[in-house]
């Protein structure tokens, strides 16, 4: 059970280094694609 538990401890900085890189892709993609979909409604 605790080698378990250190394996997922080791897991989880990756993961939250995955988790962030996508959250913030996710939020640029977010804001540039924003604009873009208001300017194709106004034309």
């Amino acid at each position: 059970m605790t080698e378990k538990r250190s394996g997922v401890r080791k897991a989880a900085k990756p993961a939250v280094g995955i988790v962030g890189l996508v959250a913030t892709m996710a939020s640029v993609w977010w804001f540039a694609l924003r604009p873009r979909m208001k300017g194709k409604q106004d034309q």
